[in-house]
């Protein structure tokens, strides 16, 4: 269960329908989450904190959900993506979205939207979107608190293609921790129709709070998205100990998403600062178009997914270019570590 609230996107009905398979019974999910609970908690206190909480509560909602319901064939799907869409647009009429309004901002978007964002979410990211014009974007917003205790940060930009690695160094400039990043694709060249949204915490633990904060790390994004660029910076994060000294050798594999017609590229490596924006850069190197992500640390390890395809939308199959991008990302990330000869001379 941890594995699967962690590492895969429980937004997808199918990672749903996949994990509801072996649990089978409420019964058993029930058994489960506690176990699941009590054996994070006891293995290191360390290790619990409201973004895992909040995980475990929403993958064992939505599985709970789906036994009762038992949404498991396309039918079911569609009238869940009916329903999502009406609670939303219920919500933007309230707020005074006439139909010419709701138009323009479900214009771009897939029915896969509404499997993957709350209505909460979606009410928000419309009304920002529905406020502004293609002349005023990238759009940066965010919201100091959402459900899971994070900050979420939301990007409604052209399709740029360093808009992952751009986003990811620049977050990470202002000394924020990336906790989740969802990217999902159109067809019109923008990303969701420019949707890119991140969830972070300050390097402390705690959440974004002050208004000038706030203001600040909008502004800092948006002027870099614009440019294109993020200037040097002194990384105010610091390396662990653990980290320093016990690196984890980069290993990486690849898998099929056959459902979604992606690859799965699964990579395992040692915690450091900028970690996310040196993926994102070997991924434009690469020619590689990233999806969505799931970001997953567990003391100094990362153990992360990435959903990813060719620059035609194609799903990276041939193992010449998964081997190249296998490479690129281990020098890349490896040298970054220091070797045994430097850490015996630090001892």
């Amino acid at each position: 269960m941890s594995t699967t609230a962690q590492r895969m996107d429980i937004s997808d009905p199918a990672v749903i329908e996949k994990f509801v398979q072996h649990v089978a019974s409420i019964e058993y999910l029930n058994h489960l989450y506690l176990l699941t609970v009590a054996d994070i908690r006891a293995t290191n206190p360390g290790l619990w904190n409201t973004w895992k909480d909040s995980l475990l509560k929403e993958l064992y909602k939505a599985a709970r959900s789906n036994l009762r319901r038992e949404l498991q064939n396309p039918l079911a799907l569609t009238d869940r993506i009916q329903e999502n869409k009406k609670e939303a647009e219920d919500e933007l009429r309230k707020l005074g979205f006439t139909d010419s309004a709701l138009h323009k901002v479900w214009l771009h978007v897939s029915d896969d939207y509404f499997l993957r964002y709350s209505t909460d979410e979606i009410v928000w990211q419309a009304s920002a979107i529905a406020s502004v014009d293609e002349s005023d974007l990238p759009l940066v917003i965010l919201r100091p608190q959402t459900r899971r205790g994070n900050a979420e940060v939301f990007v409604y930009a052209k399709n740029v293609e360093t808009l992952f690695s751009i986003s990811t160094a620049t977050l990470d400039q202002l000394g924020l921790s990336i906790l989740d990043a969802r990217i999902m694709t159109t067809n019109d060249n923008y990303v969701l129709d420019s949707f890119n949204t991140f969830q972070v915490l300050e390097h402390t633990g705690q959440p974004v709070s002050e208004e000038y904060r706030i203001t600040h790390i909008c502004n800092t994004l948006r002027n870099n998205l614009v440019h294109r660029q993020v200037k040097d910076h002194v990384n105010i994060h610091r390396l662990s100990r653990q980290a320093k000294y016990f690196p984890i050798p980069t290993e990486i594999e690849f898998h099929a998403d056959l459902q979604n017609n992606r690859t799965i590229l699964e990579l395992i490596s040692t915690d450091r600062p900028g970690l996310l924006s040196q993926i994102g850069k070997v991924f434009n190197n690469q020619g590689i178009n990233l999806h969505s992500a799931r970001i997953t640390t567990i003391g100094s390890r990362v153990e992360d997914m990435f959903y990813i395809t060719d620059l035609q939308l194609q799903p990276l199959t041939d193992p010449d270019k998964q081997e190249r991008l296998r490479e690129e990302l281990i020098v890349v990330l490896d040298e970054k570590m220091p070797d045994k000869a430097t850490l015996t001379s630090l001892q």
